[in-house]
Order: structure tokens, then sequence, then C-alpha cells
């Protein structure tokens, strides 16, 4: 949840809302092409949910109406299981299993992937094999957690497309087809779709533009440069930063 699809799961007041409204969530623009991207690489998914196992066939549903690339789905047995201590123990278990593989690990900025993610990349024989941390940074404020050193932001699935086409999982053309589906978001006059897109609540700083700026320099496709510029000035500016800073 705010990984793949918009929810907005964390935020007070939401929860109910999130719950009524599980079957009419949508992707994120272009995420579900993120995804076979990875897929035409010969990545392999596996989806670790906090739904509680009662309701996983609603995530398991979206998945399959999203269009994303098979998986299995790992849910959380009781509520009275932490978030934090079902993601970190499920990763765990999932990468002892499978010990010849290299992992990418992707969550959110809301408290509990962060955290989660941090603690297996810190264990002294599965970190090395954690290739990356991408977080979706789609939070703000009490709802969000600070960034742990290593663990890349990613805002869209356009930037999110380019730092794992720098990893060598995604070929330019696949990144380029992504890049302009989010910039026809980003200009869609449909609020939904512009929502889905770019979602509310989330903000930028000016370090943040400074490390898009820096990650659209490092592609070497004209065109998907420009995308990537003209996505990145369209995200808003945090209240947090000052309002007079320069923009691309």
């Amino acid at each position: 949840d705010d990984t793949i699809r918009f929810t907005r799961i964390h935020h007070k007041g939401e929860k109910l809302k999130y719950y009524l409204g599980l079957l009419r969530q949508r992707a994120f623009t272009a995420m579900p092409a993120v995804y076979h991207s990875m897929a035409n690489r010969g990545v392999e998914f596996e989806y670790v949910s906090g739904t509680i196992q009662k309701l996983i066939y609603l995530p398991q549903k979206f998945l399959a109406l999203a269009g994303f690339p098979v998986g299995e789905l790992h849910d959380r047995q009781t509520l009275s299981q932490s978030l934090i201590d079902f993601k970190f123990l499920k990763t765990n278990e999932l990468m002892r299993a499978h010990p010849d593989k290299d992992f990418v690990l992707i969550g959110d900025n809301g408290q509990y992937d962060i955290m989660a993610y941090q603690k297996i990349k810190n264990d002294p024989e599965l970190g090395p094999r954690v290739k990356a941390i991408l977080i979706h940074k789609i939070y703000e404020g009490e709802n969000s957690s600070p960034l742990m050193e290593g663990q890349i932001p990613y805002f869209t699935s356009a930037d999110m497309a380019a730092q794992l086409h720098l990893l060598g999982l995604t070929t330019a053309e696949e990144l380029r087809q992504i890049a302009r589906m989010v910039d026809s978001g980003v200009k869609s006059k449909m609020r939904e779709v512009k929502l889905h897109t770019l979602p509310d609540p989330m903000r930028v700083l000016p370090s943040d533009i400074e490390r898009l700026s820096d990650l659209s320099d490092s592609i070497a496709d004209f065109e998907v440069r420009n995308l990537l510029r003209n996505i990145s000035a369209s995200i808003p500016m945090s209240a947090l930063s000052c309002q007079d800073v320069i923009r691309y």
C-alpha cells in the first residue's frame, strides 16, 4: 500500500475509506509497466502485504486486475503482530529461503518499511545481497519516517524506473515508455489520473530536487532526461522547505 497503489493508509481518518474502497484502488501511473520491465530482465517477485489473512483476497484481486507480474503474496496472520516485525521477519525468511538470489526491496516512507528494511540491510549475512532499497517518498510530517543512509527515494514510476535502469533492470526503451506515461499523467486534466501520478500529499524538499536533477543527468537518453526534469518540476514543494528555492 502506497508503494504500488495509492491508499493513504497511514493518514489519520483515512483507514475506513481505505478498507471500503480497497477494490477500487488503482495502481500508480505506469507502475505495472515498471514491474513488467523488471520481469523482462528475469526478476521474480514476492509481494509482502500488511493485510491480514482473512482479507488477503482483496490485494490478490488488485494485483490481478492491475496487471502486475505473477508473484507470491504474503499476508500478516494477525493484527496483533506489528507491521515492522511482520515485514522484517517475512523479508528475512524470504531471503534465507533463496540464498542464491539478490534482492531489491521496495516500500514507502510511511513509518514501517524504512525501519524493517534497514534491519535487513544491517544484517551481516543478508545485507550484502540487498542491491537497492527503493522507498516511495509519498508522506511528509508526522505520517512519515526519514530515509536512512543508502535508501533511495522515488516519487513517480518514472524516476523509480530510472533508478532501476541504472541497476540494469530496465532497458532504455522501457524507461522511455514509462517516462512518457508518467509525463502524460502529470499533464492530465483528469483529477484521478493526476492523483495517481503525483499523489497528494507528496512534496519535495530542496535536497530532493537536487537528487532528481542528478538522476536526470545520469540518463543518457535526451528525451528521457527532459521528461524526468519536466515531471520533477511538477511535484509540489514541501511547506517545510524554503519557498524561494529555484526549481528547474
